[in-house]
């Protein structure tokens, strides 16, 4: 081997070995995601920033730097995170694996991604967090108290019976379809644009934000809708205890009269939907997706 007109490297073994260790000092992003190597010891990279390891098969992660902001090894085969997560870190992916349990989390972390794992339960969120991805996990509940500043939530696919009775005031996007949920808190945030609970056993829904702009309340015991904020562009509320085939009645009228105030107002209508077949299964379709390989978020449809 030669390296730069070097043949014999018997006599500087530890020059290059100290320009190798300045070079890793200098290094901030490190991916090996996809490419089932190993990742080696981190010990030397001081100044990293980045690090990107998912799909790669990985049971364990090396001892991560101080230095480290961004860490996503999600799809892997992970059954723990390290014990100590570096204090800098500020976005935590590790979706996909087999964690049964979270370690204490940094107080700086502002995105957290644990969705499909094995959680039953959630440790003390970060004060910062913005946003928090728990679906298809195992959780009965969730923190009572969650961060002021969380604008997103999904928490859809678990064995959740009831929400914090508050919400963060800052809250805009909620997904909670596919759970045990009965009731929704009494008084939503009137940050909420966005509020998937479908595939429940609401027997109602509370007051609806005023800056509500997409409603997802399908296939629950919902017999009488609340009143319709005018910013609502999108309902989807078939399957439920309505009168029968959703026929020109009292919900029905509701969705009438709240299209007529936004027309004189020169909005554009609310999509009506009802028992129509082909959405049903169009909608039977996203919900197989959901439970299998070819996942789909809610939050595309």
């Amino acid at each position: 081997m030669t390296y730069y007109g070097v043949t014999d490297f018997s006599s500087v073994p530890f020059k290059i070995d100290l320009l190798h260790r300045e070079h890793l000092k200098l290094i901030t992003i490190l991916d090996f995601s996809n490419t089932k190597k190993e990742i080696p010891c981190l010990d030397m990279y001081i100044n990293l920033k980045k690090l990107f390891c998912s799909q790669n098969e990985m049971t364990t992660l090396p001892l991560l730097p101080d230095s480290l902001e961004s860490l996503s090894c999600s799809e892997n085969n992970l059954e723990q995170l390290p014990i100590t997560l570096p204090n800098s870190l500020l976005y935590l992916y590790c979706g996909h694996n087999k964690l049964e349990i979270l370690p204490i989390l940094p107080q700086n972390i502002k995105i957290l991604d644990c969705s499909s794992n094995k959680l039953d339960k959630l440790p003390d969120l970060p004060r910062f967090l913005s946003s928090l991805n728990c679906h298809a996990n195992n959780l009965n509940a969730l923190p009572v108290s969650l961060p002021s500043t969380l604008t997103f939530l999904d928490c859809s696919e678990n064995k959740l019976v009831v929400l914090p009775a508050t919400l963060p005031q800052s809250l805009e996007k909620l997904d909670c379809n596919f759970n045990k949920l009965t009731l929704l808190p009494t008084t939503l945030p009137q940050s909420l644009v966005k509020l998937w609970c479908s595939y429940n056993q609401l027997v109602s829904l509370p007051e609806l934000p005023s800056g509500l702009i997409s409603l997802y309340c399908v296939t629950n015991k919902i017999d009488v809708l609340p009143d319709l904020p005018l910013s609502l562009e999108t309902i989807y509320c078939f399957n439920n205890n309505f009168s029968k085939d959703f026929s020109p009645q009292l919900d029905l009228i509701k969705l009438d009269q709240h299209n007529e105030k936004r027309r004189i107002l020169g909005l554009r209508y609310v999509r009506k939907i009802t028992n129509d077949t082909e959405i049903r299964e169009k909608y039977e379709v996203w919900k197989y997706r959901i439970g299998g390989e070819k996942y789909q978020s809610s939050f595309v449809v």
